[in-house]
């Protein structure tokens, strides 16, 4: 694991506690959680959309709208120079949650048959490898995660399904972040794997232990 700890990104499935994770690492000194864009980045958000060419027009994965579809690609492709604009500001550690990680996970289907898209998934993949640090991927045993977004106050939208296509869900998001773990992984992005059902404190405790002295 490298010792000079940048950037990192938390991905897991939902009720996986990645967002109290990132809640708790931005709490600290010289900790920026990178999830929403401030004004200042429109500019490469832009220019890193339009980048994307004629993939704007790709057909997006089954359910996902062309709007979602359009952020993605600009989102995944500026994940660098908004991470460098924290550092620059006085940052010690970014910490990404929705980063690009979580983006080419996302996009990933749409690669399989699109020479296009795997193009451009394999480039932001060597991005990642050049940008993070290490990746914290959060998983768990299914049922645990089910529990979990069925007791927590935050809504979610798996709390819409029946127990059965709840369990169907999450069951594609475990696989959806495996996947892409696997990746970036084999791409040499340092990946640490958490394990979901262990108390939360634990798991805070390894990812704020991971940040070491760059907090």
């Amino acid at each position: 694991m490298p010792r000079d700890v940048r950037a990192v990104e938390l991905i897991g499935a939902p009720g996986s506690g990645k967002s109290s994770i990132a809640a708790a690492l931005g709490g600290l000194p010289g900790v920026v959680v990178l999830k929403d864009h401030l004004a200042a980045d429109l500019p490469v958000l832009a220019w890193s959309t339009a980048a994307a060419g004629r993939l704007l027009l790709t057909r997006p994965p089954h359910g996902v709208p062309r709007s979602r579809w359009v952020a993605w690609l600009g989102r995944s492709r500026a994940a660098p120079a908004m991470v460098r604009r924290r550092l620059a500001a006085g940052a010690g550690v970014v910490v990404l949650d929705q980063g690009p990680a979580y983006t080419l996970g996302r996009m990933g289907g749409t690669a399989v048959g699109n020479p296009a898209v795997a193009r451009w998934s394999r480039a932001r993949v060597a991005e990642c490898r050049r940008l993070l640090d290490a990746v914290i991927l959060l998983d768990g045993d299914t049922a645990v995660l089910a529990e979990r977004i069925r007791s927590r106050a935050k809504p979610h939208r798996a709390e819409t399904l029946t127990a059965d296509m709840a369990v169907a869900y999450l069951e594609r998001e475990r696989a959806t972040i495996r996947t892409i773990g696997e990746t970036l992984a084999a791409a040499g992005v340092p990946i640490v794997h958490l394990d979901a059902a262990r108390p939360l404190a634990e798991n805070i405790a390894a990812a704020m232990a991971l940040l070491g002295d760059r907090a």
